[in-house]
């Protein structure tokens, strides 16, 4: 059996005053619930178990090497997708260079170890917005986009970088995190 697994972070933040202004706007979209809230770097595809101890273990081997860093919250994205859920984002700021650089080794080594390796920018979905007509829905994203919403989220200290499976339902998806892979601790 395979399981559909992604590695991404975890993240713990309020975004409740976001979500109110968002829904006084519009009723068609679907919030990600509080604990399914992350940041995906790569999809790793279709593994079976024992793959997913061997994955792991690469993983493992290159987290312990970065430093915890911290990112944040700094705007509303949309990005709309013709045949699946268009998304609200939030993209991120602040050690970005930690990231990218940790996300780029990642993808070099699981490109041998995964099936079907596929790396993510950094961002946060918040929700997804019901599927309508093409037009309809590119023109609320756009609105969306104009909205220069204020919002001030505090800081994500990103200290692990998880395992998640996938977990396909009839009315929604979820996520279910499979192992934590501990950031470097910084000595004082």
């Amino acid at each position: 059996m395979t399981r559909r697994i992604f590695l991404g972070i975890g993240v713990n933040i309020d975004i409740n005053g976001l979500r109110a202004k968002l829904s006084a706007f519009n009723r068609n979209l679907d919030w990600i619930p509080d604990e399914n809230l992350n940041i995906p770097l790569n999809y790793l595809g279709r593994l079976a178990h024992q793959d997913i101890n061997e994955v792991g273990q690469t993983i493992k081997s290159i987290v312990e090497k970065y430093p915890r860093f911290s990112l944040k919250p700094t705007f509303l994205q949309t990005l709309y997708k013709k045949h699946e859920e268009s998304m609200i984002n939030l993209e991120l700021g602040g050690e970005l260079n930690i990231l990218e650089t940790l996300q780029k080794e990642l993808t070099g080594v699981l490109d041998e170890v995964a099936a079907q390796p596929k790396r993510y920018f950094p961002y946060i979905t918040i929700a997804t917005l019901k599927k309508t007509d093409h037009d309809s829905t590119k023109k609320l994203l756009s609105k969306i986009n104009d909205l220069n919403i204020e919002f001030d989220l505090d800081e994500i200290l990103v200290s692990k970088v998880s395992t998640f499976e996938t977990l396909f339902y009839k009315d929604s998806v979820t996520f279910h995190k499979l192992r934590d892979f501990s950031l470097k601790s910084q000595v004082v």
